[in-house]
């Protein structure tokens, strides 16, 4: 099976799987992150869904609305988590984008949330995909040393992360080979694996609550033809 990519800073590559791995299923999720200039104080991270924003937002109604840079609305609204504040909501086609609003001690006032709202630009691709670019004075991703990641499934059962990313097979005492790669495992109450592929380049990291497919995953899946929007230099894994 072949599965064609796009991370959110436009980046490409192509997954080849085992049909039985059925990765396209698993739907996607994808993240990165932007910076209002310079000021430190606005850096937030994105989290990216296909279709609304369901089980991130509480009430019925927004706290606030901006207009964003294609007029359209985007919305503040309180947040499930009481660890979050708020989420300011962007609509881009099919897709929702969700900036994370912090805590009481990180939140943003109301100019840095309207100037957030008229500088964050969306996309979808031929292919359905969302690619996103900002602004100025709004820096995504690589373009302020940020990171993009695209994630396939969930969590818990199992998901598998991609991170476009020069990175060195590792080897030490614990790591172990799986298909040709040295993987570091963590397993526990749930199974873990991350490796890189050096040659894509990509960063791999897969969970797998009961270990029944993580080793398959790793065995399985292959990643060419990765194209990057920015010099590659400037792709790292965030915090």
């Amino acid at each position: 099976m072949v599965l064609p990519v796009v991370f959110p800073d436009g980046s490409t590559a192509e997954l080849r799987s085992p049909r039985e791995l059925d990765l396209a299923s698993l739907g996607v999720w994808s993240r990165t992150s932007g910076v209002l200039g310079k000021d430190a104080a606005t850096d937030r991270d994105l989290l990216i869904v296909y279709g609304n924003a369901k089980g991130l937002t509480a009430g019925k109604a927004p706290v606030a609305c901006y207009q964003g840079a294609d007029r359209g609305q985007v919305e503040l609204r309180r947040s499930q988590d009481p660890a979050v504040r708020f989420w300011l909501l962007f609509r881009f086609g099919a897709w929702t984008v969700a900036l994370w609003d912090g805590n009481a001690g990180r939140l943003m006032g109301h100019q840095d949330r309207a100037l957030w709202a008229r500088s964050l630009v969306g996309r979808e691709t031929e292919g359905g995909w969302l690619v996103l670019r900002g602004k100025r004075p709004l820096r995504l991703g690589p373009e302020h040393d940020g990171d993009v990641q695209l994630q396939l499934g969930d969590l818990s059962p199992r998901a598998v992360l991609l991170w476009p990313v020069r990175c060195e097979s590792r080897r030490g005492p614990d790591t172990t080979m799986i298909g040709g790669h040295a993987v570091d495992l963590e397993v526990g109450s749930g199974w873990f694996a991350s490796y890189c592929m050096p040659k894509a380049p990509m960063e791999v990291h897969v969970y797998d609550s009961d270990g029944s497919c993580g080793g398959a995953v790793i065995e399985g899946l292959r990643v060419q033809r990765v194209r990057h929007a920015f010099p590659d230099g400037r792709y790292h894994i965030g915090p």
